[in-house]
C-alpha cells in the first residue's frame, strides 16, 4: 500500500508535470506532447512496481484538444459519475474500495490523489489501480470473513463474504465498520446472529492506519480445537511410550562427554594446559568440547604472554635504573650552557636554552604518563617561545583555560605536536600574515575537551585523518586510546572562518592515582 501511494505522490509532486500543467495557453501540438509525456511517465512508474496494474489521469485540460487513443487520460466527469468518488471529492487523497475498471473488464482497489498546478489550483486526479487478485494474494486463505479497513474504517476489500453475508450487517453498515467496533483495537468481540455466535477479531492499525477485521463462526473454532486436543492426546501417548528408551539412551550418551570434560578440568587444575578433549557427535557437547579446548589454549597463551610481559617489565626496570642519571646530566649541561651564554651576553641563546630545559623537564616528568594540564600548557608555551626566538616571526599564541581545569591530569606531550603542525604547515608564507594559535579547554558532558585552533591555510583538500602518515598525530592518537580507552581521541577539521581546528577529548582525571572508569571506555567518540 505504501508503494502504491508513493507512486501517486511522485507524479503529483513531479516538477516537470507541475510546470506543464501550469501553462495557461497551449496549442494542439503542446496538448499532444503533454499527453504523451504524462502517459509515458505513468507507464514507466507502473512498470517499475509489480503490484500496480495501471495509472490513470483524470483532467479536463485536454477536452478541447486532440486526445491520444493509447493514453490513460480521461475527463473528470468519469470520476464524478462514480458513487465511490463522493467521499473523496473534498479530500486530497484516499483509497477507493473494490470497483470496476473503465472498460468494466477488471476489478480494482485504487489510490486517488488530487493534482495541483503551481498556482495551487486542482487540475485533475491521479488514480493508481491495483488488481483485486494482487491484493487477495497477500491475504491468508482462511475460512472466516476477512475485511480490509482503511483509516476511516471503510471496507476496502472483503474475502469469503457469501457464508457470512447475513452476519456482516451486524458489524458493518454502508461498507463501513459500525461505530461500536470502530473504536476497538487489538481485541476480539462476540457477535450473535439468529442464535449463532461469531468471533470478531480486530487488529491494530498499521503505519498507514489500515487494519484487518476477521469474523469466524464459533462452531468452526471449537471443531478445530477438538481436533487439536485429540491430536495432542495421541501425540502425548506416543511420546510417553517412546520416552523410556530414548531417555535411557540419551542419558547414557550424556554422561560420557561430561566425564571427559570433568577429566579435562582436573588436568587443567594440575597445570596441564596442553590437554585437549575429543569432539562429540552431539552438537551441544561438540560446542562445549571446542570451547574447552579454546579455553585451555587461551590459558596457555595467556600464561606465556604474562611471562613475557613480566620479563619485559623487569628489563625495563633495569634500563630505567641505568638511565636515571641521564636527566640530571642533561639538566646540568643545559644549565651550564645557559650561564655561559649570559657570560657572553647572548640573552637570546640563554632564553632558548632555558625554554628547552623546561621542555625536557616536563617531557621526562619522573617517568609519569599523566601530568597536570598546567605543565602540559607550559611545555607547549616553551616550544612556541623557542620558535619565535629561533625564527623571529610574528606569532600570536594565546590560552583560554579556566583555572580549575589546569589541575586536571592529561597525557604528556599532547599539545606540542599539533602546535608544531600548525606552525610548520599552516603558515607557509610567514612574511605576510600574523599567525594566531589559540589553546582552549572546557568540561563538556563529563569529559575534558581541548581545542587547538589557528588561522592558517587549513587542511589540504581530500585530507583524511585515517590515512594521515603524520607521526605526531598518530603518536598522540595511539597514546590517548592506550591510556584512556577507545572512546577518546583526536579529530581534525577545517574551520569555516579559515584555518584548522584540533579537538582532543579526554576523561576527567583529577588525581594521578585515580583510575579511569571502565564504562567511560565504552562511550562513543
Amino acid at each position: 500500500m505504501t508503494s502504491v501511494s508513493d507512486a501517486a505522490i511522485y507524479i503529483v509532486t513531479n516538477r516537470s508535470v507541475l510546470q506543464a500543467l501550469s501553462r495557461s495557453r497551449i496549442t494542439d501540438y503542446d496538448a499532444i506532447v503533454e499527453q504523451r509525456e504524462l502517459s509515458k511517465l505513468m507507464n514507466d512508474i507502473a512498470s517499475l512496481n509489480q503490484s500496480i496494474h495501471s495509472i490513470e489521469l483524470y483532467t479536463d485540460r485536454y477536452e478541447l484538444f486532440p486526445k491520444l487513443k493509447e493514453g490513460r487520460i480521461y475527463p473528470i466527469e468519469g470520476l464524478e459519475s462514480q458513487r465511490w468518488f463522493k467521499p473523496l471529492a473534498d479530500m486530497d487523497n484516499g483509497w477507493v474500495p473494490k470497483h470496476q475498471s473503465v472498460n468494466g473488464e477488471q476489478e480494482f482497489v485504487s489510490y486517488i490523489h488530487s493534482l495541483l498546478n503551481l498556482h495551487g489550483k486542482t487540475v485533475g486526479y491521479v488514480k493508481v489501480n491495483v488488481l483485486i487478485d494482487t491484493v487477495e494474494q497477500l491475504l491468508s486463505d482462511r475460512d472466516g470473513l476477512l475485511l480490509v479497513l482503511d483509516s476511516g474504517d471503510r471496507i476496502i476489500l472483503q474475502k469469503n463474504v457469501e457464508p457470512y453475508a447475513e452476519v456482516l450487517d451486524e458489524v458493518a453498515r454502508d461498507a463501513t465498520l459500525k461505530q461500536t467496533y470502530a473504536e476497538m483495537f487489538n481485541t476480539y468481540q462476540t457477535v450473535e446472529k439468529d442464535g449463532k455466535q461469531y468471533l470478531l477479531i480486530l487488529s491494530e492499525r498499521s503505519s498507514k492506519h489500515w487494519r484487518l477485521a476477521y469474523l469466524i463462526s464459533s462452531d468452526f473454532l471449537y471443531t478445530e480445537t477438538k481436533r487439536i486436543g485429540l491430536f495432542v492426546m495421541a501425540l502425548g501417548g506416543m511420546s510417553l511410550l517412546l520416552s523410556i528408551p530414548v531417555v535411557y539412551f540419551v542419558g547414557k550418551k550424556i554422561f560420557k562427554p561430561i566425564d571427559d570434560i570433568m577429566g579435562g578440568l582436573k588436568e587443567i587444575e594440575k597445570g596441564n594446559f596442553l590437554f585437549r578433549t575429543k569432539p562429540h557427535f552431539i552438537e551441544e557437547f561438540k560446542l562445549i568440547s571446542e570451547n574447552f579446548n579454546k579455553m585451555a589454549a587461551q590459558l596457555d597463551q595467556t600464561l606465556k604472554e604474562l611471562e613475557r610481559k613480566n620479563r619485559a617489565k623487569r628489563e625495563a626496570e633495569i634500563k630505567t635504573l641505568q638511565h636515571q642519571i641521564a636527566p640530571h646530566f642533561l639538566y646540568n649541561t643545559l644549565d651550564a650552557i645557559h650561564w655561559k651564554a649570559l657570560d657572553y651576553k647572548a640573552e637570546d641563546i640563554s632564553y632558548m636554552v632555558s625554554q628547552l630545559s623546561k621542555m625536557f623537564r616536563i617531557s621526562l616528568s619522573g617517568g609519569d604518563m599523566f601530568i597536570p594540564l598546567r605543565d602540559e600548557m607550559e611545555h607547549a608555551r616553551s616550544y612556541m617561545n623557542i620558535q619565535r626566538a629561533r625564527l623571529g616571526v610574528n606569532v600570536t599564541y594565546s590560552e583560554n583555560v579556566p583555572a580549575e581545569i589546569k589541575d586536571f591530569y592529561v597525557p604528556k606531550i599532547m599539545l606540542q605536536p599539533f602546535i608544531e603542525n600548525s606552525f610548520k604547515h599552516g603558515f607557509p608564507d610567514r612574511s605576510n600574515q600574523i599567525a594566531k594559535i589559540t589553546v582552549e579547554a572546557k568540561v563538556k558532558a563529563e569529559d575534558l575537551v581541548i581545542n587547538i585552533v589557528d588561522n592558517g591555510i587549513g587542511l589540504q583538500s581530500g585530507w583524511d585523518q585515517k590515512e594521515s602518515k603524520g607521526i605526531g598525530i598518530q603518536n598522540v592518537q595511539e597514546r590517548i586510546k592506550l591510556y584512556c580507552g577507545p572512546a577518546y581521541g583526536v579529530t581534525l577539521c577545517n574551520r569555516s572562518q579559515g584555518g584548522t581546528a584540533v579537538h582532543i577529548r579526554l576523561p576527567i582525571v583529577q588525581n594521578i592515582k585515580e583510575k579511569i572508569p571502565s564504562d567511560e571506555r565504552k562511550k562513543p567518540l
